[in-house]
C-alpha cells in the first residue's frame, strides 16, 4: 500500500514517531490493556483482546512497562478509588 521496503517504513515511522513500529504496537496495547483490566476483565482475558498471546506474556510485558504486575496494578487502582472492592466505572 505504501510502496515501501519494510525497512524504510521502519525507518520513517522512527523519525516521525521517535519510537519503533514493534515499540508503538506494545504501547498500544499496553494502554488497551490497563483500559480493559479498569474495566473489569480478567488478565486472561485482557491478554487475548490486545494480542499478547498469553496471560503469561502479557503479565511479563505490563510488568516492564508499567513497573507493577496487572494485579498489583488492580491493587492499586482500587485503593486510590476508595478501597471498596469495586472498580471505577
Amino acid at each position: 500500500m505504501t510502496h515501501l521496503s519494510a525497512s524504510s517504513l521502519a525507518r520513517r515511522f522512527q523519525e516521525a514517531t521517535r519510537t519503533s513500529p514493534a515499540r508503538y504496537v506494545e504501547k498500544v496495547r499496553i494502554e488497551a490493556a490497563q483500559a480493559m483490566l479498569q474495566h473489569g476483565a480478567t488478565v486472561a482475558a485482557t491478554a487475548a483482546a490486545t494480542g499478547f498471546g498469553s496471560a503469561e506474556t502479557m503479565r511479563r510485558v505490563f510488568t516492564q512497562k508499567v513497573g507493577m504486575s496487572p494485579s498489583l496494578y488492580l491493587k492499586r487502582l482500587m485503593l486510590r478509588d476508595g478501597d471498596d472492592g469495586h472498580l471505577p466505572a
